[in-house]
């Protein structure tokens, strides 16, 4: 009810919309303004990581070798371009 009675959230869904059309994670959305604040890329990365080692690690060992070489090629592309405008 709170949140039906809200005028900031009556705002923001505009004059057609209800609350009663929402779905769950919409109406906790509008419920708690204060959204997650995003992890720094240095976290996303490491997580990123781990999960791809566990992919790696589930393939055969010849599928493993040739995925971890294209891997490490394109992530020195990668960091060949990030070092480029710095360097200019």
């Amino acid at each position: 009810m709170k949140l039906a009675d809200s005028p900031e959230v009556r705002a923001a869904l505009g004059k057609n919309d209800t609350v009663s059309d929402l779905s769950l994670r919409a109406a906790l959305a509008l419920a708690n303004r204060n959204p997650p604040q995003p992890k720094p890329p240095s976290e996303e990365y490491d997580r990123a990581e781990g999960s791809l080692v566990k992919k790696l690690e589930a393939l055969s060992p010849d599928t493993a070798e040739a995925a971890a070489s294209e891997t490490v090629e394109r992530l020195n592309e990668a960091v060949a371009r990030i070092k480029k405008p710095a360097a200019a």
